[in-house]
């Protein structure tokens, strides 16, 4: 992995940004990112990795860690590693009092953060988006809703979009997981442990550019391991799986 690091202050956010062959949009992304941020008065840092992009996406974020200095650290994955490890490698890095996570695809609108931070700034632990009118395919669509039936059984909690990459959560909450290359970030750690935590509907948009890099076997290895990890009971939930979809 390579990566380049600015600054050294604690800022009040950190924004964790995953990219994937995203060179089509990052520009913009980051353009509307800093507007958001900037609109909320508050000292922030932006951490952005490439996950094994072979595109452009590094040229564009080593251009950005140049021109601005809220860009603190960006980084390169040799290899597409995934979300979770990407956001983890942010994690690592990243100083600020809060994380907000989200991808560069512009399916969620950065202009949205304030809402989220708003909720926050309420008293809760985690504030999780969930995606009103989902611009997807059904081959994301169905088995997202049912690992979200699952997840919620197995949780016992009224969450609708465990999927959603689009959350602001306390540093002390992550930072007590000490995630790392031993324990990658999961969400639904996150979920399991935070004390207030809540949802709030954000706008889901078409993709712009280029081909989202989820297959349907990733998405389902990754929705059965999160059921797995919430669960106290997993075999029985495992086996309610098996019948739904038989």
């Amino acid at each position: 992995m390579e990566q380049e690091i600015n600054g050294n202050e604690v800022p009040d956010i950190t924004v964790c940004i995953t990219c994937h062959f995203e060179e089509a949009s990052i520009d913009e992304f980051h353009a509307r990112l800093s507007a958001a941020m900037e609109s909320l008065g508050r000292s922030y840092e932006i951490l952005m990795v490439n996950d094994g992009s072979s595109d452009r996406t590094w040229d564009k974020l080593k251009t950005l860690f140049a021109k601005d200095l809220h860009v603190t650290c960006v980084m390169d994955f040799f290899k597409n590693a995934g979300q979770q490890a990407a956001i983890t490698a942010c994690m690592c890095q990243g100083r600020g009092k809060a994380f907000i996570i989200m991808d560069s695809d512009l399916q969620l609108a950065p202009e949205e953060i304030p809402l989220l931070v708003e909720e926050y700034e309420k008293g809760y632990d985690m504030v999780s988006g969930y995606r009103k009118n989902r611009h997807d395919s059904l081959l994301r669509i169905v088995p997202s809703k049912i690992a979200n039936m699952i997840m919620r059984r197995a949780s016992q909690s009224d969450f609708r979009d465990f999927g959603c990459t689009f959350k602001i959560y306390n540093a002390k909450l992550v930072r007590a997981f000490n995630y790392g290359p031993r324990h990658i970030f999961s969400n639904v750690d996150l979920i399991a442990q935070a004390g207030r935590r809540v949802e709030i509907p954000v706008t889901h948009y078409p993709r712009k550019y280029g081909k989202s890099g989820w297959t349907f076997r990733k998405l389902w290895q990754y929705n059965m391991d999160n059921v797995v990890k919430l669960s106290q009971r997993p075999f029985q939930i495992l086996a309610s799986v098996c019948l739904l979809i038989s």
